[in-house]
């Protein structure tokens, strides 16, 4: 319309100059103030450690406020992406418990007028410590069994207290509730069959 359009030649990448490299949520919220404070400390001088607090993430002693363009990285097409091998299985696995993160989530906006400030704050928590036990085992950290396996007994432990005691706080039909229990409860034998497994082959070595 306005004759100024020009044909892009170069491959446009999208994402981060400083690729995360991790699926947890908490570490993608946190990890630029972790950056700004491990550069506050290494900055020398009180006046150039304020400016790392004020000035542009790229600026340095003796750079402009926002930093030097020439300092960006420089990416290519295509830009590799950030992938650590899960096994299929896991994938299932850690897809089916991001769903069931999802219903606890949207039961919580639905009954939220009705329930205790406690019992919210509770279900959310819960639904953050299940991504991060999802990311884990995304990451392949070593704390993702005890992570994950905390949590399905937690969930365990806290449904059988609820169904014991009547309590009303809990809203999902009682289809889905049994049907959730029971994945739960598969997951926490599936983490304890891996935990066992290498002790009983360590000790069936010894014996022979």
């Amino acid at each position: 319309m306005f004759g100024t359009f020009a044909k892009e030649d170069k491959k446009v990448v999208y994402g981060l100059t400083h690729p995360l490299n991790s699926w947890d949520p908490i570490w993608v919220q946190l990890c630029h103030y972790v950056h700004i404070w491990k550069t506050f400390w290494a900055t020398p001088g009180l006046s150039n450690k304020l400016s790392v607090l004020w000035k542009g993430p790229g600026w340095a002693p003796g750079k402009p406020r926002l930093g030097c363009i020439e300092d960006i990285p420089k990416v290519k097409f295509p830009e590799p992406k950030y992938d650590s091998k899960v096994p299929a299985l896991w994938s299932i696995y850690t897809a089916i418990h991001f769903v069931l993160a999802v219903v606890l989530f949207q039961e919580v906006f639905a009954v939220s007028k009705v329930l205790s400030t406690a019992a919210v704050l509770g279900k959310i928590l819960f639904v953050v410590w299940t991504l991060v036990s999802v990311a884990a085992i995304m990451d392949r950290k070593p704390s993702a069994p005890l992570v994950d396996v905390t949590r399905c007994v937690t969930y365990l432990l806290v449904d059988m207290a609820t169904r014991i005691s009547g309590s009303s706080m809990v809203f999902l039909p009682s289809l889905l509730m049994n049907t959730m229990s029971a994945w739960y409860l598969m997951s926490a034998v599936i983490w304890g069959v891996n935990f066992l497994t290498p002790a009983f082959k360590a000790e069936t070595l010894k014996t022979e």
